[in-house]
């Protein structure tokens, strides 16, 4: 729990769940008697709540709510919700500019996730895959969820007539609201896959932007660059440099280009993971340790193509390097 309660996440997401009309007066009342956190203090764009309250308080509004209660203040939120990283997203000059700022800047919504968008061939496409970066406890899954309702709202939003063109999918599990998710979600919504992730068809994303601004759009990606900067300086490093790791797909930029990317030296990247205990390469070893075993598993990429998207040149090395970390062949993974 101490890792959970060393991140800290918008605590806009929860003030609008509190503040909705999904709760009786009595049922906001026997929340806030075992809230862990005083929800008087949830408004501004600093407040922040450490995740293991968030997972906390989540599980006190499943108690009292009837299955399904989180879809639709979810799909309520709007891009003002999102706080800059929204307001970026929503004035881009293109669809497909929105999604780059969304990856980049991640973990200003969702610190515990990570967004990989990859190109689909069939159909033609962009897929936006959601990983967790961390082993979330229960309600977990249902956090997991809502991340990805929220971010299919959001591209609703920019793709406005045609977000029927939008797909969801989810992993496999019983949810006794599958029908309310089928009849709330924008267009076709899949319930039997492996990840949280949306598809995006290929000619929406060059889309123009409803709200398209050059002036706000910089603006807002530099409040979203400051803000990733302030959250290197209070958080964990370690999780940070992994969430950029997530996004690059594996890709090593160098300590010396993460550390630019994060607004630090080189210096001070290192001297603030050795105090976290772990160094720069351990972590990009298990950013692609992770990646490796996910595309192993649930792709049918070639072995050599994996090890290329990894930054292994040679398919050898990078066998070499799954045994290391796992005792076993990428091959007998995949079998297995």
């Amino acid at each position: 729990m101490s890792e959970l309660n060393s991140i800290g996440v918008p605590a806009t997401y929860l003030a609008s769940f509190l503040d909705g009309p999904m709760l009786r007066p009595e049922q906001l009342a026997a929340i806030c008697s075992r809230a862990p956190l005083d929800i008087e203090k949830l408004g501004g764009e600093q407040a922040r709540i450490a995740l293991g309250d968030l997972l906390t308080m989540l599980g006190l509004i499943d108690e009292v709510s009837a299955p399904g209660w989180h879809i639709q203040p979810t799909l309520e939120l709007e891009a003002a919700h999102h706080g800059p990283l929204g307001m970026a997203a929503v004035t881009a000059s293109s669809l497909n500019t929105a999604v780059d700022c969304l990856v980049r800047f991640e973990s200003l919504r969702s610190p515990w996730t990570v967004l990989q968008a990859s190109a689909t061939s069939n159909p033609d496409g962009l897929r936006i895959r959601i990983l967790p970066v961390l082993t979330l406890p229960s309600p977990g899954e249902l956090l997991m969820e809502m991340n990805l309702i929220a971010l299919v709202s959001l591209l609703a939003e920019l793709s406005g007539r045609r977000r029927e063109q939008l797909k969801t999918e989810l992993p496999a599990r019983y949810r006794p609201w599958a029908r309310q998710l089928r009849g709330s979600l924008p267009g076709q919504v899949a319930l039997d896959q492996r990840h949280h992730q949306v598809w995006i068809p290929e000619p929406l994303l060059a889309l123009p932007c409803l709200l398209a601004d050059p002036g706000l759009h910089a603006g807002a990606v530099r409040r979203c660059e400051e803000l990733l900067i302030e959250a290197s300086e209070s958080g964990p490093t370690s999780a940070l440099v992994q969430q950029q790791l997530m996004a690059l797909h594996g890709q090593n930029p160098g300590a010396v280009a993460m550390a630019t990317r994060l607004g630090l030296s080189s210096r001070t990247l290192m001297r603030r993971l050795a105090a976290e205990d772990c160094s720069y390469r351990e972590l990009v070893d298990r950013v692609r340790q992770t990646l490796a075993r996910d595309w192993l598993k649930n792709t049918d990429m070639p072995i050599s193509r994996i090890a290329e998207l990894l930054g292994y040149r040679d398919p050898a090395n990078f066998g070499r390097a799954f045994r290391r970390w796992t005792r076993t062949s990428p091959g007998a993974l995949r079998r297995g």
